[in-house]
């Protein structure tokens, strides 16, 4: 877990403080009561844990999102399972970001369905949220919808992120798709991937198209295609030389 801050927003955070005097400090809304969640969350007794609970069906989506935040640095956390979950379908898209944090911290897997319906969000920053979240609980079976939401999402930054989310999940399975398609991408950061996972994969059906990104406009990408060329074409030798018997 992160390790505990001393303040928040200027406020020191009373750690040493009891439960009852920290739920106290929830009110009025406003950088104490802040504060006092940030210490609920390290707070080792379970009464902090069931006070978090009880705040999940508050009114204020403020204090929902506060005891969700807080509920992913407390001991007990995996324990609201199930809550978190159904925060996930929240009427303020605060909270469902928030409860995809605390999901992904805590590596609550079976929430992966729930989290991956959410790449239909109409909000786009719920959208990001949730393919950072599909990195934590990524099955290989979410390549097809990730690949859809890079090719196709109106916003930029949501593609940016999908992104992101697919080269963190690049696996010998699909590494020639992710290949394919950031070979040619006018982004350099996606010509560079490309150029990773040939010389993490690769083999020398890719030499020709490595032999393109080394000609690359972009320095980085040169070094890294020409890198990725040096491993195709060594093992292309070991191949020719098994094959030959020399």
């Amino acid at each position: 877990m992160n390790s505990k801050p001393a303040s928040l927003n200027g406020i020191s955070v009373p750690y040493d403080t009891t439960v009852d005097a920290l739920q106290t400090q929830l009110h009025p809304s406003g950088p104490q009561a802040w504060a006092a969640f940030v210490a609920l969350g390290y707070h080792p007794d379970r009464d902090a844990f069931d006070l978090l609970v009880e705040l999940l069906s508050c009114e204020d989506w403020c204090y929902r999102r506060a005891a969700i935040e807080a509920l992913a640095t407390h001991r007990f956390g995996r324990d609201a399972a199930e809550l978190l979950y159904a925060r996930l379908n929240d009427p303020s898209a605060y909270v469902v970001r928030e409860a995809c944090h605390t999901i992904a911290t805590l590596g609550l897997h079976n929430a992966h369905d729930a989290v991956l319906a959410l790449l239909r969000a109409d909000v786009a920053a719920t959208r990001i949220t949730a393919l950072q979240t599909l990195s934590t609980l990524w099955r290989p079976t979410d390549f097809a919808a990730v690949k859809t939401i890079y090719s196709a999402d109106p916003s930029g930054d949501v593609r940016k992120q999908a992104a992101w989310t697919l080269r963190a999940n690049a696996s010998e399975e699909i590494w020639l798709q992710l290949f394919d398609l950031w070979q040619h991408d006018p982004i350099p950061r996606h010509r560079t991937w490309a150029g990773e996972l040939a010389y993490a994969f690769g083999d020398c059906h890719v030499a020709f198209q490595l032999q393109a990104l080394a000609r690359d406009t972009d320095g980085h990408v040169r070094k890294v295609a020409q890198r990725a060329l040096q491993q195709v074409g060594d093992a292309c030798a070991e191949d020719r030389s098994t094959l030959t018997g020399s």
